[in-house]
């Protein structure tokens, strides 16, 4: 279960990742969000995978995702509205 990103939303990323001091290939956890629909998630900074996790990257990211996130958010693609990321969930 893949996730994408459009080259302008990994492009930002990249550089706010880099403006907070991370270095390399960003890792981002990808994870239900607090208080939101079926369809909030939130992107947290992580330098690691636990055991269970599911990795993929894209354009010089990489996500971490539980098996239950993954199942759910497989084929969605990082994308931007305006300032803000959103995930783009496959239809």
């Amino acid at each position: 279960m893949d996730i994408d990103a459009t080259p302008a939303a990994a492009m930002r990323l990249r550089v706010r990742l880099r403006s907070e001091g991370v270095t390399g290939m960003p890792g981002i956890r990808v994870r239900p969000g607090h208080g939101g629909g079926a369809s909030m998630f939130e992107l947290v900074i992580e330098d690691r995978a636990e055991p269970a996790d599911r990795t993929t990257d894209a354009r010089g990211i990489r996500f971490y995702l539980d098996p239950v996130t993954a199942e759910r958010v497989g084929g969605a693609t990082l994308d931007l509205e305006g300032d803000t990321f959103i995930l783009r969930l496959a239809q």
